[in-house]
This record gives structure tokens, C-alpha cells and sequence, in this order.
């Protein structure tokens, strides 16, 4: 499989068909909704770079669909526990003006931490 590389949306689209085809089941589905998802966010941008809060509203937009086709919340012991808190400290971030390789950093931070948060659930 050939990906469009210069194309960040496109890849991202491509990226969930190659997960569905290869995973299979639910998982397959979740993931390719997701990608789905973060595609249609990235494709609203009309400019040619996608920045950083770009990627922060496809993450949103996917976190979003994700919950929104399996009822899925926070607190349900799913990937949503871990991607919920890296969204929010990554807009919150964004926002307050910090560079996005930092941002992406608290956020991954903030991803181990909600995973990690399952543990006693």
C-alpha cells in the first residue's frame, strides 16, 4: 500500500482503511472511525501546512466520533480514558501559545497518565 504522503488528511484516511482491512473486528471499525473522522477535520484546512492546532482539532473531531458510535466516555476503560486528557492538556496548550512539539509532549504525558488511570477501574 502506497500512501499519500503529501498529503496529510489523505494519510490519515488511509491509514484507518489499512487498520480496518488488517484488524478486523470491532477494533478495526473504532479505529478506522477515528481516522475517518480526524480526515474530514484535516480536510477543512485551506491552507497548504497543517500546524498544530489542526491536528489537535482532528484529534477532537475523532475522540468525538469515537464516542458518539460507541457510547464510549471516559471512565468506560477504553483507548477514550488515555486520548480525552491528552486532547484537552493539547488544546489547552495550543492555546496558551506553547510550541506544538511541546504541547504534543504534555499531551502524550497526559495520555500515559488516563491509561494508566484504568488500572484500579
Amino acid at each position: 500500500k502506497h500512501y499519500p504522503l503529501n498529503d496529510a488528511a489523505a494519510t490519515v484516511n488511509e491509514i484507518g482503511i489499512s487498520i480496518r482491512r488488517v484488524m478486523g473486528g470491532t477494533s478495526g471499525v473504532i479505529y478506522d472511525i477515528f481516522c475517518k473522522a480526524a480526515f474530514v477535520r484535516l480536510k477543512q484546512n485551506t491552507t497548504v501546512a497543517i500546524l498544530a492546532k489542526d491536528w489537535s482539532a482532528a484529534l477532537e473531531g475523532a475522540l468525538s466520533a469515537v464516542s458518539k458510535y460507541t457510547g464510549a466516555l471516559p471512565g468506560y476503560r477504553t483507548l477514550l480514558d488515555a486520548l480525552f486528557p491528552a486532547s484537552a492538556i493539547l488544546q489547552e496548550r495550543l492555546n496558551a501559545g506553547q510550541d506544538g512539539v511541546t504541547a504534543f509532549l504534555a499531551a502524550s504525558e497526559a495520555a500515559l497518565s488516563g491509561a494508566e488511570s484504568t488500572k484500579n477501574m
